[in-house]
């Protein structure tokens, strides 16, 4: 039987196949809608990706393409400044033939990472852009090379006091415009890069503002630039520690002096700096602090002076000796001296026979330099004897002379530190009974320390008359006792011989702290070495720069030395305010280079001197002879006036340039009917570069890439 709304058989299963083919057609359509989505949703994701990818590869090739720019700036700095020991410019622009302006190029914070003063006075850097070779033409780079190389080093220790130059400490720092406090500047040392500096230095109180005569690194090494495609000298002999063959070989080399004049020149340095006052060799010229033996005077008379006990009618033959020493060292010495004699007097008759005089050591208390001021002028000791008295009648008409010889010795506690030892012969001049005039005769000797043989012609010691024919004067027939010798005043004079012009010695009596203090040292112990020594400066034809600074050095050479060559007035300003000019190191009360004197020398140096350039080794600054005639300077003395270069020449080093270099690059595609090209990537960066100022053999200057950073904008 059939139930109601029960389904019948064939129509049922018609029905349901009915309903399971529409569901199959939505399922169908269901999946071709997510596959249609997937697609779309594939192709957007992979074209994201490529952008992506693209933008990657840019941004790659852009960060590549600033080693491209430090390259062309590491070129154009070597193009622009070949062998130049300091670049002629302040600063190099990318581009110079003409391209786009790099936008933007002097933005903050880059400029403020690049010290002002390098910049000069009217900074307005232009950099463009310049194309590197790509067949694509789609890149780009620019750079802007800043000449940082005579700036001053944040990274010493800068303060008082000042010294002669020892230790680039002595640079005060304090004057330069961006510095606040120097303590806090070392404190905080040190610093990486310029940003550091300028970072912490501001946030520290250490600056002012963002540097100005300020940079991060210094590097000085020793060396000497020999000449083109020769190698570097660096083997530069250590004062110190050095044996006295190497000492002896650069002697020869810096001076061009014999190996025999070598070794008196170290001897010399031996006596320089040992403790005692006792010469290494007696029969040398020596640079002990000792009073030398300097003039002979013979005073010869017949006298007829009741107060001295002649009767009347007669006469008393008297011959007086006076023995002078000089004590030309400018410093004062607190040691007692003696003068030994040994002289003999030869009469031409028996009657004029006067009595021995004694070889006893006399004058015991002379202090040079306590009882006397230092350089004073020479001290004189008198030995007098007489003879029997004679009736004029009886030796009427007759001759009277002598001849007389004189050893002398300067003795200091016993021993012996100067020495006459070839006796100096004087032949006195004839006077007649009853004559009583006195006669006058003698030898002077033109140096000193060339006095140990009295022989005549033999050109250490010269006869009264002698002296008159030399100097052309007649009142130097009486001789100069107790004053400068008439012979070493001619000769100090003198166009026809090469002398320092000056009478003024020094000895350390310790070890040496500089090497310019072999400028107190003989230059040799020939004759024509009277009165020379060792230059720092020139003194024309016969008397040039002698290059010991590039030859020596004592101790390891510090950082933070200033390039001579430097354009920087305030940088210069450090270098030289409040600088000694002392006779010898370590000279109290002495003047020092400040005020007026100052602004001369750094307006002299950075203008009318024209020196940046002109400085290739350190003895270099020794032709810089215009300062000598600078308000301030012109009147000093000699040894005043070479302080200049002997107290400055330990804080300078010419070996150095240094550079601060923004770079910029593009990756860029051109545009139809646009003028610039468009840019889809770019990016900056910053380099610090030291560079030698010395080319290699292979003409190449070697450099080192300190600092590497890429940069944001603000």
């Amino acid at each position: 039987m059939h139930r109601i709304g029960e389904p019948r058989g064939e129509g049922s299963r018609e029905s349901g196949l009915r309903d399971r083919r529409g569901i199959a057609l939505i399922i169908v359509l269901g999946l071709l809608a997510l596959m249609v989505v997937m697609g779309v949703t594939f192709s957007i994701f992979m074209r994201t990706e490529r952008v992506a990818a693209g933008s990657y590869r840019n941004d790659v090739q852009t960060r590549q393409l600033l080693h491209a720019a430090l390259n062309r700036a590491l070129a154009d700095i070597d193009a622009s400044t070949t062998n130049a020991n300091y670049p002629s410019w302040s600063y190099r622009e990318s581009g110079t033939n003409g391209g786009p302006l790099i936008q933007g190029a002097t933005n903050a914070p880059a400029m403020d990472w690049i010290p002002k003063a390098a910049l000069g006075p009217n900074p307005a850097p232009q950099p463009t852009w310049i194309d590197p070779v790509d067949p694509s033409g789609n890149a780009r780079v620019g750079f802007l090379i800043v000449n940082c190389s005579g700036l001053v080093d944040a990274n010493q220790h800068y303060g008082p006091p000042r010294g002669i130059g020892i230790d680039s400490s002595e640079i005060q720092a304090d004057v330069l415009p961006d510095v606040k406090n120097v303590g806090t500047l070392a404190a905080n040392a040190p610093y990486a890069s310029v940003q550091e500096l300028t970072a912490v230095g501001m946030s520290k109180g250490a600056l002012s503002s963002s540097p100005v005569d300020l940079i991060d690194y210094s590097a000085c090494p020793a060396g000497r630039y020999v000449g083109p495609g020769q190698p570097v000298a660096t083997n530069l002999v250590d004062l110190k520690t050095a044996s006295a063959a190497d000492i002896k070989a650069a002697l020869v080399s810096s001076l061009q002096v014999s190996g025999p004049a070598a070794d008196f020149i170290y001897k010399n340095l031996q006596d320089y700096i040992d403790a005692d006052c006792t010469p290494t060799d007696l029969n040398s010229p020596c640079t002990e602090s000792v009073p030398m033996i300097n003039e002979v005077q013979v005073q010869t008379q017949l006298t007829t002076d009741p107060d001295a006990g002649v009767p009347p009618g007669c006469c008393m033959p008297v011959v007086t000796i006076n023995a002078e020493w000089f004590y030309p060292f400018v410093k004062a010495s607190a040691n007692s001296f003696q003068i030994k004699p040994t002289i003999t007097i030869k009469e031409n008759a028996p009657a004029f026979k006067v009595t021995a005089i004694p070889a006893d050591p006399v004058d015991s208390e002379y202090k040079p330099g306590l009882t006397k001021s230092p350089g004073s002028p020479p001290h004189a000791v008198t030995f007098a004897t007489t003879g029997a008295f004679l009736t004029n009648a009886a030796h009427l008409n007759e001759k009277m002379s002598f001849t007389i010889t004189v050893r002398l010795q300067v003795l200091q506690g016993g021993t012996p530190v100067d020495d006459v030892s070839t006796p100096i012969t004087i032949q006195t001049s004839e006077i007649t009974v009853p004559s009583t005039e006195v006669m006058t005769d003698g030898a002077e000797c033109i140096d000193p320390r060339f006095n140990w043989d009295g022989t005549d012609g033999l050109g250490q010691w010269i006869t009264y008359k002698d002296v008159v024919q030399a100097t052309g004067n007649a009142a130097d027939k009486n001789g100069s006792i107790e004053q400068i010798n008439a012979i070493t005043r001619y000769w100090l004079a003198s166009g026809d011989v090469t002398t320092d012009h000056h009478a003024e010695m020094f000895v350390a009596d310790r070890p040496l702290k500089l090497v310019s203090e072999l400028s107190y040292l003989l230059r040799g112990d020939s004759l024509e070495n009277q009165w020379n020594t060792i230059h720092l400066y020139d003194g024309g034809a016969g008397a040039p720069v002698d290059p010991v600074l590039d030859y020596f050095t004592v101790g390891t050479p510090p950082k933070g030395r200033i390039n001579p060559n430097t354009k920087q007035g305030d940088a210069l300003t450090a270098l030289m305010q409040d600088l000694p000019l002392d006779s010898y190191p370590e000279e109290p009360g002495v003047t020092t280079v400040s005020g007026a004197t100052l602004a001369a020398v750094t307006n002299w140096w950075m203008n009318a001197g024209a020196v940046s350039g002109s400085i290739t080794n350190l003895s270099d600054i020794g032709h810089l002879t215009g300062l000598f005639a600078l308000p301030g300077i012109t009147n000093l003395t000699y040894l005043h006036k070479e302080a200049l270069f002997r107290n400055s020449a330990g804080l300078m080093a010419p070996r150095q340039q240094y550079f601060v270099i923004l770079l910029f690059a593009q990756t860029t595609k051109v545009v139809p009917q646009v003028t610039d090209k468009s840019v889809v990537a770019g990016t900056r960066g910053i380099a610090e570069v030291w560079r030698d100022a010395y080319p290699n053999e292979a003409g190449r200057h070697p450099c080192v890439i300190r600092l590497y950073r890429l940069i944001n904008e603000k």
